[in-house]
């Protein structure tokens, strides 16, 4: 059995193919899309290379308001830091800033080496500079009656044993 086409279908034929092969040559020529950029952060230069782990305010006395306040940190740079300085930030109870001090520590920080206050061994209070200067806890002057026991801490500015430095860039 064989089968017979009419002269009509073979002429469409001939028709579409060209459209089809000019259609995938228009689809082969478009423009290759461009990836999107990773969704993945990187570290700008702007960040400090110090990270405060902790900050935290102990009262000095019953009849002292002053705080001593500790400072845990962690030098992110490869290089090791040799001065590190804080800006530690008195809060009170409604969270109106009633002092900054700005505290510093030398000494020779390696990279990723957690440093943390020290304590007495008799009495576990915080020994604070100047009397211990390796230990980063800092006697910080409160006012009375402000009833401020909370502050926060941040980095202001770090030195490196390859004699650069980090600035924080102040808001605008």
């Amino acid at each position: 059995m064989t089968v017979q086409r009419k002269p009509a279908e073979l002429r469409s034929a001939y028709y579409i193919l060209p459209i089809l092969i000019a259609a995938v040559a228009l689809v082969a020529a478009a423009p290759t899309p461009v990836p999107m950029p990773s969704a993945s952060p990187v570290p700008a230069e702007s960040l400090p290379p110090i990270a405060v782990e902790m900050c935290q305010a102990e009262p000095e006395s019953q009849s002292n308001p002053n705080l001593h306040v500790g400072i845990s940190f962690r030098n992110l740079r490869d290089e090791e830091a040799t001065t590190v300085r804080f800006d530690v930030y008195v809060i009170d109870s409604s969270g109106k800033v009633v002092n900054v001090q700005i505290v510093s520590i030398d000494g020779h920080f390696g990279s990723n080496v957690f440093i943390s206050p020290k304590r007495s061994p008799l009495t576990e209070e915080m020994l604070t500079q100047p009397e211990y200067p390796s230990s980063p806890a800092w006697n910080i002057a409160n006012h009375f009656g402000s009833g401020a026991r909370t502050v926060r801490c941040e980095v202001d500015s770090a030195e490196f044993a390859d004699h650069t430095a980090w600035q924080r860039t102040p808001p605008e």
